[in-house]
């Protein structure tokens, strides 16, 4: 048995997921250890102006200490997510207007070809050096599984029963 995403109940409890998950680095300081502090904007209902979530991270590389953030939008679709699934959103305005470095894509599924390339083509050619990321479905199934026993346990009950069970001979 593998961490389902079926068992995550609809789109905002999705999103709830994902900010949980920076919140948890926050707590943990798994992820990385130059991560000083993780803020994490709360999910919002209705029109979120193209973001779900807004997260800064606080990085000390022993020579300075500065702030990175992303934008992050959330799709918990069934199938891949394709650019016109963002046509409201011109992304390189949304990060600016947010005062960003990034957009991160959260995928329940994969994101399409087409979109990995406009990302690519985004990213090659902004002048202001902005990064566009998308973590697939297993990409941040894997995250969760090695990073996160709470999120595991909170949002995957099914999954967290499963892997803690009595071994049986």
């Amino acid at each position: 048995m593998q961490l389902d995403f079926s068992e995550i109940r609809n789109a905002d409890q999705f999103e709830n997921l994902v900010a949980a998950y920076f919140e948890d680095i926050r707590n943990t300081g798994k992820v990385n250890p130059q991560i000083s502090d993780v803020r994490v904007s709360s999910p919002g209902k209705g029109a979120d102006g193209g973001k779900d979530i807004l997260v800064t991270f606080t990085i000390n590389d022993t020579i300075a200490t500065y702030c990175k953030k992303w934008v992050v939008q959330c799709k918990f679709y069934n199938r891949a997510v394709n650019p016109s699934d963002l046509k409201d959103d011109n992304i390189p305005t949304l990060i600016h207007s947010y005062g960003a470095n990034g957009y991160l894509l959260v995928c329940r599924e994969n994101a399409s070809q087409k979109l990995a390339e406009l990302f690519g083509r985004l990213e090659e050619a902004c002048v202001f050096s902005y990064k566009y990321q998308v973590w697939n479905g297993d990409k941040f199934r894997g995250r969760i599984v090695e990073n996160s026993t709470s999120l595991v346990q909170t949002y995957f009950p099914k999954y967290y029963s499963f892997i803690h069970q009595p071994f049986k001979k």
